[in-house]
């Protein structure tokens, strides 16, 4: 992406955001690229200046509501991802 002329990443992804940050740093692209992060503040590891901001993900009203839904026992399971054999069913039929 850097090398097409990106100069703005926003980086979503378990841990990937140490990657992209390291990435971002090390490449010499001839313009500025800034990064966006989705973990928190990154700033005290931003050795080369291009933290431009952050998602900061804030859970507490859905938490709030999981108590409720808790206590009213009216709390739901729900399952976001098939499971193995449904994988297995999907996959054959795409």
């Amino acid at each position: 992406m850097i090398a097409q002329g990106a100069d703005v990443i926003f980086a979503m992804g378990d841990n990937a955001s140490f990657g992209y940050l390291q990435a971002i740093e090390t490449a010499k692209p001839g313009h500025k690229v800034w990064f966006i992060g989705d973990i928190g503040d990154m700033t005290p590891i931003d050795k080369k200046h291009v933290f431009l901001s952050s998602v900061l993900w804030n859970f507490a009203d859905t938490f709030k509501q999981a108590v409720k839904d808790i206590e009213a026992g009216t709390l739901r399971h729900a399952r976001l991802r098939p499971e193995p054999e449904e994988r297995r069913h999907l996959a054959e039929h795409h």
